[in-house]
């Protein structure tokens, strides 16, 4: 078998760089990520690397796998890694990479069919798509291909760390040695499914927080109320309304003339806590659960005080 050469090699690296870019720049459109600002999705930049010849000859003939033609075979000559946050964004990327018209993609590595094949095994974990472009060839045809790898951050940091203090080490590694780090990918796990499913509960509460702000921009918008949307405001006063909120009725209290009539007193006065959309529920508590509102909100008990004068409340501190 006639060996690759480094010059073989090297008139393959333009072309690879450039479907590594391409694949960068086309799924960071599609997720807006922006490496100058944090972002939700992307938590490292993004990160693109390019096997150097004796990487790739060390991988093509001095590792267990045989490879009847390397340079066709080896898929990951190229790479690009995006790191993600949370296991169920990695579905989200994995999707945008396989469905892209302009590439065919092979999904060589899953996390989930991982798990699910192995449920009792706590190993590496990511994702990795081999992508290469539209042009007729078969995988095992085309040298341009580019491995795509998705991890969480936490799968990252484990990969980082069994890649760099354990299989590039030049001793064998003991069997303690191997037991710490299965306890680590555990650890890992653990935490990426905490994560997932504390980030489910934040999105239902956010959600849920949403609801109640637009139905209340508009029954403002609606009845002419004047707002300035202040987010923070709004948040603050929704989280002091949590346990009583879902009780109050806006399409019954548009009916309501004393409501209404109050609702405007307070929208009148010359403070932009009270200019907000979500004032419709606090004036609303402060008529209905006063004794609540009273005991329950953490807010300026100037701010306080004013609004149940206002409604006519006059247990107000």
């Amino acid at each position: 078998m006639n060996k690759v050469t480094i010059e073989e090699y090297n008139l393959l690296l333009t072309d690879l760089n450039l479907l590594a870019n391409e694949i960068k720049e086309e799924v960071s459109i599609r997720i807006k990520y922006d490496p100058q600002k944090p972002h939700d999705t992307i938590k490292i930049p993004v990160m693109i690397r390019c096997k150097d010849f004796n990487s790739f000859y060390e991988k093509a003939y001095f590792r267990e796998k045989k490879y009847k033609n390397p340079i066709n075979d080896i898929t990951d000559k190229v790479g690009v890694r995006f790191v993600v946050l949370l296991p169920k964004q990695i579905q989200k990327l994995k999707a945008i990479i396989v469905n892209n018209p302009k590439w065919d993609t092979r999904v060589d590595r899953d996390v989930d069919t991982q798990i699910g094949d192995n449920p009792y095994n706590f190993d590496y974990l990511s994702t990795h798509i081999v992508v290469k472009r539209k042009n007729g060839l078969k995988f095992s045809l085309d040298p341009l291909t580019c491995e795509v790898q998705i991890r969480t951050l936490t799968q990252h940091a484990y990969a980082e760390l069994t890649h760099d203090l354990v299989y590039k080490t030049p001793v064998d590694v003991s069997t303690p040695v191997k037991r710490n780090v299965g306890r680590c990918m555990a650890l890992i796990d653990t935490t990426d499914q905490i994560f997932g499913d504390t980030s489910i509960k934040i999105d239902k509460d956010v959600h849920a927080f949403n609801l109640k702000l637009k139905e209340s921009i508009r029954f403002c918008e609606n009845n002419r109320f004047n707002t300035s949307m202040v987010k923070k405001i709004n948040s603050q006063i929704y989280n002091n309304l949590i346990p009583i909120i879902k009780g109050i009725d806006l399409s019954c209290l548009e009916h309501d003339d004393d409501f209404m009539f109050k609702l405007k007193l307070v929208n009148d006065i010359d403070n932009i806590y009270f200019k907000q959309p979500l004032t419709v529920f606090l004036v609303a508590a402060a008529i209905e659960y006063s004794a609540f509102l009273i005991d329950n909100w953490q807010i300026d008990d100037d701010v306080k005080r004013l609004l149940f004068n206002k409604v006519g409340v006059s247990k107000a501190k």
